[in-house]
């Protein structure tokens, strides 16, 4: 026999019936309970170790005490150099160059923070200024050319309402 002849015998794969499968249910699961917490002991609170007892001193005592840490202070320090007492009295300051250049990186922004709040005043006067209330002499030549645009896109806008709503006169 040919290939043809045996493919012509042979069923179709879609006649060939495919068995159904069979579900068998799961068994149920058996719940155990849990089992009971037992109680912790309560914890035996031990006493606090025995702290000094606090001793009780007059101000005079401790201003004389405090006195005596500062005195002893001051003779393990080196003595330090006198400060000029006159005011028109000057000390000589050597300032690292790293020091000198943050300083002048301050003073500029101490600049720009002045022009930024020049800035912000001007803002400020320009929010404060009631739109509908302020005359056309005062407005800048900008915003006159925003409003003439305003105005011209209002009149465009009603034109074509008028248009629409007007084009059943033609017909």
């Amino acid at each position: 026999m040919t290939d043809e002849t045996l493919a012509s015998l042979a069923p179709a794969p879609d006649a060939i019936p495919t068995p159904e499968p069979v579900f068998t249910p799961e068994p149920e699961p058996v719940l155990t309970p849990a089992p009971e917490p037992t109680p912790a002991p309560d914890p035996v609170l031990e006493p606090a170790p025995a702290s000094p007892p606090v001793e009780v001193i007059s101000v005079d005592e401790l201003l004389e005490r405090l006195q005596g840490e500062a005195d002893e202070s001051q003779e393990t320090q080196p003595p330090e150099e006198t400060l000029p007492a006159d005011p028109g009295d000057t000390v000589a300051v050597e300032i690292g160059p790293d020091t000198l250049a943050t300083l002048d990186g301050l003073s500029d922004i101490n600049q720009e923070l002045v022009l930024i709040s020049d800035q912000l005043a001007d803002i400020q006067l320009h929010q404060t200024r009631p739109v509908l209330t302020t005359s056309f002499e005062d407005y800048t030549v900008m915003e006159g050319l925003l409003l003439l645009l305003l105005l011209l896109a209002f009149a465009a806008a009603c034109a074509k309402i008028l248009k629409g709503g007007l084009s059943w006169l033609k017909s």
